[in-house]
């Protein structure tokens, strides 16, 4: 089977549906201001969560494809981190020394954009290979805009202005082209989120569902697009590949995907080097590959060892809610990484419950059926999340988890379907 549409795509209504399906995808997965605190991940979502309340009848088909009890303690856990979250709030005394807040809503918006979604998308999308062509679609629409912003700089700054919420300084470097934007994209969190359309791809070429050039030359796109991004993603992206490539079991049509993705990332990396200025392009270039330089490596390993961690006391064992900041003890919250960050937002005893929660969600889907390969991707899908979490949050910020979740509930369905 190759890629392509449904036969009945032709009637109007189901190309109404698929738009509309591939509109809220995107705007849930990068996230636009929209008015005060309405954003499109929340329009996305309320769109979701109308649609799950509607079709509740259908939530059998979860229990057939899921570990139950699982999910349920994935859903105790972040009751129980609401809770700690919210008697810190009410009575742990806040300072103005804070940088990151986490209140007791976060874990809300946690069960309705990883939870309710992720139901919403396995239940609306009409079967795997549907959800994964209309994923890979909204993953191109925004690696064409990464492209379009990295050689102009006009529609660059357009993407800063009006859908960037952060730091100042980042204009700078926009500005200058050391960093390239997307819609609602940037940093290594962005490239996370397009290195999770490289899994949707991998999925859909070993399921024969698209042909060895389409998966290569969409995967140099994403790979590119990656590459200027964020290094986190690029990196994960190689990985992931060369993952693939071990597994496969048609290793000719494997060896010509490497071939055909090397001499187009090749050829795509003279292209976006040479519309640079030679500057830019020489610190992009080591920015982008300092992992293979010994020196710098060691940099960002120093980086993150000599960062400040929470010293054991009260504040640290039940939280703070403060992720980023320092404590009225003052002790300093500074740490990029995830779990770290955590146990200032809930304490030693509340990161434990809420990672072990995340550990739940991601293995309650039934993939146990599956054969040893499917089985090593499958881990491999959380091995990556969990990883990716030492160096910064990633699990905290929605997008990769909900992707996570909902790719392991497909494979679990598909398995089922093939038993």
């Amino acid at each position: 089977m190759r890629l392509s549409l449904r036969k009945n795509t032709a009637n109007p209504f189901r190309v109404i549906k698929d738009l509309i399906q591939i509109t809220i995808l995107f705007f849930f997965l990068f996230e636009i201001p929209i008015a005060g605190p309405i954003t499109t991940r929340r329009a996305a979502c309320a769109c979701a969560l109308i649609y799950v309340l509607i079709f509740r009848s259908r939530w059998v088909e979860i229990s057939e494809n899921c570990n139950i009890k699982k999910l349920r303690r994935f859903l105790l856990s972040l009751f129980l981190c609401f809770t700690i979250s919210a008697i810190n709030y009410l009575f742990y005394p806040q300072t103005s020394l804070i940088v990151v807040y986490c209140g007791p809503h976060f874990y809300v918006y946690e069960f309705l954009f990883i939870y309710i979604f992720g139901i919403y998308v396995f239940l609306a999308f009409g079967d795997e290979n549907d959800f994964f062509l209309k994923y890979i679609a909204v993953i191109m629409i925004q690696t064409v805009s990464v492209y379009i912003a990295a050689f102009n700089r006009n529609v660059r700054m357009y993407f800063y202005e009006n859908f960037y919420t952060g730091d100042d300084r980042f204009g700078l470097t926009v500005s200058t082209g050391k960093r390239i934007m997307g819609i609602g994209l940037h940093s290594s969190m962005g490239s996370l989120i397009l290195f999770s359309g490289c899994i949707a791809l991998v999925v859909m070429r070993r399921k024969r569902y698209i042909s060895a050039t389409v998966f290569s030359i969409l995967y140099t796109l994403v790979l590119g697009s990656t590459f200027l991004i964020g290094r986190t993603g690029f990196y994960f992206s190689i990985v992931l590949f060369l993952f693939y490539t071990l597994l496969s079991s048609d290793k000719s049509k494997t060896i010509y995907s490497g071939i055909l993705v090397a001499l187009f990332a090749t050829y795509g990396l003279f292209l976006i080097l040479s519309k640079m200025n030679a500057n830019v392009a020489s610190r992009f270039m080591a920015w982008s590959f300092e992992i293979f330089n010994e020196e710098t490596r060691f940099d960002t390993i120093n980086t993150l060892r000599e960062m400040p961690f929470p010293k054991f006391s009260m504040q640290s064992f039940f939280g703070t809610n403060i992720l980023r900041g320092i404590t009225t003890n003052g002790t300093v919250i500074r740490n990029d990484s995830g779990y770290v960050e955590m146990i200032g937002g809930l304490g030693y005893i509340g990161s434990f419950i809420y990672f072990s929660g995340y550990l739940n969600l991601f293995t309650a889907p039934n993939f146990e059926r599956s054969n040893t390969k499917s089985k090593l991707f499958s881990y491999f899908f959380i091995a990556s999340i969990f990883i990716y979490e030492i160096k910064e949050p990633c699990i905290l910020r929605y997008d990769v988890a909900m992707m996570i979740f909902v790719v392991l509930l497909h494979d679990a369905k598909t398995r089922r379907v093939l038993e």
